[in-house]
């Protein structure tokens, strides 16, 4: 009888430990952040509670396989497609508030959100911080989060990216 529990069990933990995924409270949701999942683990993600998937990946780098896979595992995936870490240029300014007021709105409702790029240090960093002004945390608290979610890309994002997020800030609207 506690096999096929054990087995589950074992699952959630190689999840857990292959991602490194630590879960920070934004809003009424919560937030994670990190690299590209495997395929087996985006199966798994409801597994720890992911209801939401954001890829920061290019067309080209696969972005929508792993968007079928993280709908195929009954979870809602956002896609902001970046092909670096270098700040977006003003034109995508629009596209990226409103994708920033869609994941709000989900935070609102209760999500968990794994944010993801590549390795999980520049777009990642970079989105993330921009995403944690939107939601109306200060700068000092934006960092301190970005800290809580991965200390890799919190030491990675560099002070560029952070400045390119402050447009994104409560009295910067």
């Amino acid at each position: 009888m506690l096999g096929p529990l054990m087995g589950k069990l074992r699952k959630v933990q190689a999840v857990a430990k292959e991602s490194s995924i630590a879960w920070v409270p934004v809003l009424e949701g919560h937030l994670a952040i990190g690299h590209r999942p495997k395929i087996k683990t985006i199966k798994s993600m409801h597994s720890i509670g992911t209801t939401h998937v954001m890829t920061l990946l290019s067309e080209s780098e696969g972005a929508e396989t792993v968007g079928n896979h993280v709908r195929q595992a009954g979870l809602e995936w956002f896609w902001l497609p970046l092909v670096s870490g270098d700040p977006p240029p003003d034109e995508r300014r629009a596209e990226i508030v409103q994708m920033f007021d869609e994941i709000r709105n989900a935070l609102n409702h209760q999500a968990r959100l794994y944010l993801h790029c590549s390795a999980g240090i520049h777009r990642t960093g970079l989105i993330s911080y921009a995403l944690l002004r939107h939601v109306g945390l200060t700068s000092e608290e934006a960092k301190n989060a970005l800290s809580q979610l991965r200390q890799e890309t919190a030491a990675g994002v560099g002070l560029e990216r952070m400045q390119w997020g402050e447009q994104f800030g409560c009295s910067n609207r």
